[in-house]
């Protein structure tokens, strides 16, 4: 398995004694160190497969046999503890319609999201713009009252003044 991934034997040396020492110490260099292309699950499959201590392997054939086995079938191994984004990208490729039912989910909840944010902005500022025509139309309404006004009180001054002007020229008030 390591050859397979690799490309090399995991232990080599100028002589079988060479071999066998790094072979009963594990020397020998972790598979995604030589190809970081190499799948973590997969490579800790065969690290366990080498492991020193006897208690660290596989029991058996069977057990690795069976690991290679999940692997193949996208679902985790024993030998690899993955972590929660490794587990999210498994179960998304194993239930492709759900993902894509959700995301499309989401990109329609965005859409509409944005949308009724738009809309609100711009109802936002329409009523900004009424109220400004409100308030301007309101200023001019009480100028043209107040024009109105002092122009009517103006005649009305007026009047009283000619009445009191033809009454204090009128003879009988001397």
């Amino acid at each position: 398995l390591y050859k397979m991934l690799t490309g090399r034997a995991p232990y080599s040396g100028e002589s079988v004694h060479d071999v066998v020492t790094k072979a009963r110490y594990g020397s020998f260099a972790p598979p995604r160190q030589l190809d970081r292309r190499i799948p973590r699950p997969l490579a800790a499959i065969c690290q366990k497969a080498l492991a020193v201590d006897p208690a660290q392997r596989y029991l058996t054939a069977l057990e690795l046999a069976d690991d290679l086995e999940r692997w193949l079938a996208d679902e985790p191994v024993v030998a690899y503890r993955e972590g929660l984004s490794e587990r999210l990208g498994r179960w998304t490729r194993r239930h492709r319609v759900w993902t894509q039912a959700i995301l499309t989910a989401l990109v329609v909840v965005s859409l509409v999201v944005t949308l009724a944010a738009l809309l609100l902005q711009r109802s936002a500022h329409n009523e900004r713009d009424a109220r400004t025509i409100a308030e301007i139309t309101q200023k001019d309404s009480l100028q043209l009252a107040a024009e109105f006004v002092a122009k009517a009180v103006g005649q009305d001054l007026q009047s009283r003044w000619l009445i009191l002007e033809r009454e204090a020229a009128d003879s009988e008030l001397e």
